[in-house]
């Protein structure tokens, strides 16, 4: 009893979405979502920026779906704020050797803490 007690607490604990924002300008769930989005993405190998924008477009659509946000004014730009910043605290940019290649970014050392 006290093992399917455990699991079902689990369940929920897990599989909840996190609570609302608590103005229009809190952006942490978005942030949050964005950095595990990039964070995954990264790990894998190195990505263009638009490369990376792809991947963590997954977690922007997640939000507006549980949010009803879509289509909210502002919406995009300040998905672009966000996502520049998360890129820059948790990537650094690869040299590269050829100036007409696309930047690319990778996972720095200590992102993944």
């Amino acid at each position: 009893l006290a093992e399917s007690f455990f699991t079902t607490v689990c369940v929920l604990v897990s599989d909840l979405p996190p609570p609302p924002p608590t103005s229009l300008d809190d952006n942490s769930v978005l942030r949050r979502n964005l950095r595990r989005e990039l964070l995954h993405a990264l790990a894998v190998e190195p990505r263009s920026h638009s490369e990376a924008m792809q991947a963590a477009s997954a977690a922007v659509s997640r939000r507006d779906e549980t949010e009803g946000n879509i289509g909210s004014s502002g919406g995009a730009s300040s998905v672009r704020t966000v996502f520049a910043e998360v890129l820059q605290s948790i990537g650094q940019q690869r040299n590269q050797g050829s100036r007409s290649a696309p930047r690319t970014y990778e996972l720095k050392a200590d992102a993944s803490d």
